[in-house]
């Protein structure tokens, strides 16, 4: 085993030990097995985090791996060690020369493709099912295909990625990308058309499709007239073999007021879900969107850089979506714009703690599945095993749904791992999410009684 492959196995290892706790720094540290001693070459402040968070189980994997017994040495690094596998930089030739420019309902973002898309534990499945989406076009197994994601986790970006990989391979195709809101107008003025007997251009458009991407199919709920033409196209698309691809914001069950037909068109096919990215996946997109904001040049110091302990910092303690983990960014380095050249920790540090209303910043404590329930169980006096269990009494019902919110909220596990631990799959989980998140708006007492939930896990 070279060192390579050493580093390569023991990562995969952290990463199994780990899981959500893995942090991003390894690419920075380089390792040397010789004779009976481990060098491992890093940045002094990531040494430190080594030795904090890692060491107990790097020694544990040597036990396991060798025979004899190997100890660890530390060589600090004046800079970063070289970032094994970079980011691959999209070159003119990734933006298709044809994207059909007369087709007004094809209007992509040039940065949304797959090769600027930050893949993680959090998207990676679907970035794979997309891929496919967009190599084996009309496939049965992948059409259509639904892109579930909250507000701001990467979805569009997604979307339009199939639309660029398509046009990069068959320039020549009608590919329609476009948002819910365009084709709800679009497909009012065929209303309208049909009513005055008047010839139906935008239509016809869409039903010679060879791609048809919709983004944000949940804005067509409670509109049955729309959502009838929309089930035409649907199907005269699908039986000619055309690629469809929707992104929704919930599974397409639980949007009220959507007609079952076409509900269930849409379930008939493939449905993947992007969650909040993990810590890997910010650093990864802390550091893309930096050099895209520098490229800009709207900065007043030209070599306006952070240092590599902000970008680990920020990883770390700030969650949300990537639109607001982008924001937050913006927002720092016109901060450190307007005050030098370079963001230290400790700008980041002072910058968090005095900007607490535009991110959330992690707890310290690692809050569990087993905690929240047991908090949950303590604060309604019932036992841990009810909320666990299958039981549909209503008042069991609820305190489960509160348990899956405050986990939502509370921690950064995918609504596949929480529904897991409760014996679900992710939809329920999103169910109980919403279910919950609609009732606090008017529930005051419930409202009350998760606040409370929450407060305690903060102490703990």
């Amino acid at each position: 085993m070279n060192n390579d492959e050493l580093k390569e196995d023991l990562v995969d290892y952290l990463k199994k030990i780990k899981k959500k706790n893995f942090t991003p720094f390894f690419d920075y540290v380089s390792f040397s097995l010789n004779g009976k001693t481990l060098t491992i070459t890093c940045p002094s402040f990531i040494e430190s985090k080594i030795k904090k968070n890692y060491q107990s189980d790097i020694e544990n994997y040597l036990n396991i791996s060798f025979d004899d017994e190997i100890s660890l040495n530390y060589v600090i690094s004046e800079e970063p060690v070289a970032v094994a596998n970079p980011s691959k930089k999209e070159s003119p030739s990734e933006t298709p020369e044809k994207q059909n420019k007369e087709n007004r309902f094809c209007k992509l973002n040039p940065l949304y493709t797959f090769e600027t898309f930050i893949e993680g534990q959090n998207n990676s499945h679907a970035k794979k099912i997309a891929l496919l989406a967009a190599s084996h076009i009309g496939s049965e197994a992948c059409n259509p295909l639904l892109i579930l994601g909250q507000v701001g986790m990467g979805k569009t970006h997604l979307m339009q990625a199939i639309a660029h990989r398509i046009l990069k391979e068959n320039p020549e195709m009608n590919v329609i990308c476009i948002s819910s809101q365009d084709l709800i107008d679009a497909l009012y003025d065929n209303v309208k058309s049909k009513m005055d007997k008047k010839n139906n251009t935008s239509f016809s458009l869409f039903e010679n499709a060879d791609a048809f991407l919709i983004d944000d199919i949940h804005l067509f709920k409670g509109k049955d007239g729309l959502q009838h033409e929309l089930f035409i196209l649907f199907n005269k698309l699908k039986d000619n073999g055309k690629q469809i691809c929707f992104t929704c914001d919930r599974p397409i069950s639980e949007l009220p007021n959507f007609t079952d037909r076409l509900a269930s068109r849409i379930k008939s096919g493939i449905t993947v879900d992007i969650s909040e990215p993990t810590a890997d996946v910010k650093f990864k997109i802390l550091k893309q969107k930096t050099e895209q904001l520098k490229k800009e040049n709207i900065f007043n110091h030209k070599n306006l850089k952070l240092e590599e302990e902000v970008y680990f910092y920020l990883s770390e303690n700030i969650f949300g979506n990537v639109r607001d983990l982008e924001g937050i960014l913006k927002s720092f380095l016109f901060f450190i714009d307007f005050n030098s050249d370079t963001g230290t920790l400790e700008d980041a540090k002072e910058y968090i703690k005095e900007n607490k209303n535009m991110s959330k910043v992690q707890n310290n404590t690692k809050i569990s599945m087993d905690l929240i329930v047991k908090k949950v169980a303590d604060f309604y006096n019932i036992p841990t095993a009810d909320i666990k269990s299958k039981s549909r009494k209503k008042n069991i019902i609820i305190h489960r749904q509160a348990a899956v919110y405050i986990a939502t909220q509370m921690t950064e596990l995918t609504t596949t791992e929480i529904g897991e631990y409760f014996g679900q799959d992710h939809s329920t989980v999103i169910n109980s999410k919403n279910k919950i998140s609609n009732r606090i708006q008017f529930d005051s007492i419930l409202k009350s009684d998760i606040n409370e939930i929450q407060n305690s896990l903060k102490n703990c």
